[in-house]
């Protein structure tokens, strides 16, 4: 099951406006020098993609009274 598209902001809620640092945890999906020279823009994005849209996306969100926690 995919994260639905209008969950995408609780993930943004959870991993902040910068995704936990500029990284978003999307490095296994690129070669390190292709990774390395993604922006933190960039690399939101890519995993916005991955998942909303992916067929074996990573996507377990944890919500306590209805905000995204984990």
């Amino acid at each position: 099951m995919l994260l639905p598209p209008d969950r995408w902001p609780d993930s943004e809620r959870l991993f902040g406006p910068c995704g936990a640092h500029g990284r978003w945890y999307i490095w296994w999906r690129f070669p390190d020098t292709e990774y390395n020279g993604y922006t933190a823009v960039k690399r939101r994005d890519s995993f916005r993609v991955v998942v909303t849209t992916a067929e074996h996306s990573p996507r377990v969100v944890a919500y306590r009274d209805g905000m995204s926690v984990g």
